[in-house]
């Protein structure tokens, strides 16, 4: 009895340039892009790792990436960022032909910060057709007003790959020359023949910057969003069901276009890559659709009914301080948590004593105390460092790595301590994860597991402790003292971390009650506050 072929399904996952540069075809249009080689010292983070495209005047961040597929489709959707920002959400979008070659368009959305916001929880404006725009990057002369063919897109939910929308547009394309064969959307909207071919099938007809690399469309132009249909009047036609030139069918059974999932990041957002978005997302979270079933009385998950939303445990979790022990929270990224939200899980402390966060796939963070006693050190600890690193690396090596499009800036390590009596909410993030990975060769050496007669961990661990000691008067010292030693402290062992304090502004509306700054050392060797705006 023969057994019936699964039905095809987009999936979705988020990349980056390693394994981009697999793929020989997609790597040598990046490499093609007519580009600026020397950026200047005075460039962004973002300008320094992404290329810039002079042809196009844009950046494209080529470091994370929206990876499409659909059976032996695939598409790749990179970032695009503007030194002038135009207010819109721009992706380019290189989609997989049926000759192996990928078309190239620059997709722009016209969204609000809201909209901007639910896209990244996961859901996508029912109204996303109205919002949609597609410009191809075949580069051939155009005199005069610009041409249009008729195509369709298929924007992906990350949340629920079921309601990702399918579009028709008439996307902007370069008009044909006098002497093409090809037929285009006029200014008009009105259709006179068949869709763009790639470049490289019509060398002299202009101007080709991409050597030949970029592949087209196969559509007639009929408006049926179905430009990859095949031309009844080619004489190379031969299927009765015009999908010879199909790469793949739809689920109707029609020739898919072109499928991508936005991708929104620091230039077109509040700045998904940057830090400062990541912690406002803790204490100034979207709007949710659903209630978050982990933080309900009756979840089996909520064993002491303490599970909370994360902006409620870093603000509340003061009141444990006066414990003789820690207390302590993990954010999870739970079940359909785009649809309901991260919320944060109690974990209660071990023999009443220090709390230890179990490896969770779906942990990206952790906020707890240290008590008021003369032994705890009011600030992050040698262990606090390394479960910052420890997180990461668990859930980077799961399945929801996939979906994460902040990178390391979704990770978190908070402390709430008192310092001098005055109570401290600090937070560190990840800013380059080559240099705090190497705690883990220090982790693994603990109680000297090597037999080398050194505990490389307990030499580390001391030597901060010692640095604490060293620059504090006493254990009760003020906040700006313990900022300073700690920040010495990432400085001189080159841990490549930043450090964040929070501060509240009032417990009355409007939002947000709390705001974030980063803390750094200036020129004079003193702390210096840049507030996250």
């Amino acid at each position: 009895m023969p057994t019936e072929e699964p039905a095809l399904a987009f999936k979705l996952k988020v990349i980056n340039k390693a394994e981009v540069t697999k793929n020989k075809n997609v790597n040598a249009i990046i490499d093609a892009f007519p580009k600026v080689n020397d950026i200047s010292d005075s460039s962004t983070n973002l300008q320094g790792r992404s290329t810039y495209i002079e042809a196009y005047d844009f950046y494209v961040d080529d470091e994370t990436v929206n990876y499409v597929t659909y059976g032996s489709y695939d598409s790749y959707t990179f970032a695009i960022h503007r030194s002038q920002d135009n207010g819109l959400v721009e992706n380019l979008v290189l989609s997989k032909q049926v000759d192996g070659s990928y078309k190239a368009s620059i997709t722009s959305y016209n969204l609000s910060e809201a909209e901007k916001q639910a896209i990244k929880a996961g859901n996508t404006p029912l109204d996303i057709a109205q919002k949609t725009s597609v410009s191809s990057m075949m580069s051939r002369e155009s005199v005069g007003e610009p041409c249009y063919e008729a195509q369709s897109i298929t924007i992906i939910s990350p949340s629920d790959f079921s309601a990702s929308h399918t579009i028709n547009i008439q996307a902007e394309v370069p008009c044909p020359t006098d002497d093409s064969n090809d037929g285009f959307w006029d200014d008009d909207g009105d259709t006179s023949g068949g869709g763009g071919g790639g470049v490289g099938g019509n060398p002299d007809t202009g101007s080709d910057p991409f050597g030949g690399l970029l592949g087209g469309g196969n559509g007639i132009g009929d408006g049926t969003g179905n430009p990859n249909q095949t031309d009844p009047n080619d004489p190379d036609t031969t299927d009765p069901d015009d999908t010879q030139d199909c790469l793949e069918l739809d689920a109707e059974g029609n020739c898919m276009d072109d499928a991508t999932a936005i991708l929104i990041t620091e230039n077109n957002s509040t700045g998904a890559d940057d830090p400062c978005f990541q912690l406002k997302r803790l204490t100034s979270p979207p709007a949710y659709s659903e209630t978050n079933p982990y933080t309900q009385s009756s979840s089996p998950y909520n064993t002491n009914g303490k599970n909370t939303k994360p902006r409620l445990a870093l603000i509340n979790i003061d009141n444990e301080l006066s414990s003789n022990w820690e207390h302590g929270f993990g954010f999870y990224n739970r079940g359909n948590y785009p649809k309901h939200g991260p919320y944060a899980q109690h974990i209660p402390s071990k023999n009443q004593k220090n709390v230890i966060f179990p490896q969770q796939p779906y942990q990206y963070g952790t906020v707890h105390t240290h008590p008021i006693n003369d032994v705890a050190i009011p600030m992050f600890s040698a262990e606090d460092l390394y479960s910052l690193l420890s997180v990461r690396n668990y859930y980077t090596n799961n399945s929801l790595q996939e979906y994460n499009t902040a990178g390391d800036n979704l990770f978190v390590t908070a402390l709430v301590v008192k310092q001098n009596g005055v109570t401290h909410t600090y937070a560190i993030k990840i800013e380059d994860i080559s240099k705090l990975q190497s705690l883990q060769a220090l982790w693994d050496d603990s109680k000297d597991s090597n037999n080398d007669g050194i505990d490389e961990w307990k030499d580390f661990s001391d030597k901060i402790d010692g640095m604490y000691s060293e620059g504090a008067d006493n254990i009760n010292s003020e906040g700006a003292v313990y900022q300073k030693i700690f920040l010495e402290i990432v400085r001189d062992l080159d841990l490549g971390i930043g450090l964040y304090e929070m501060e509240a502004t009032g417990d009355q509306p409007p939002l947000p009650l709390e705001k974030w700054k980063k803390l750094t050392l200036n020129t004079n060797n003193q702390v210096a506050a840049t507030p996250c705006n």
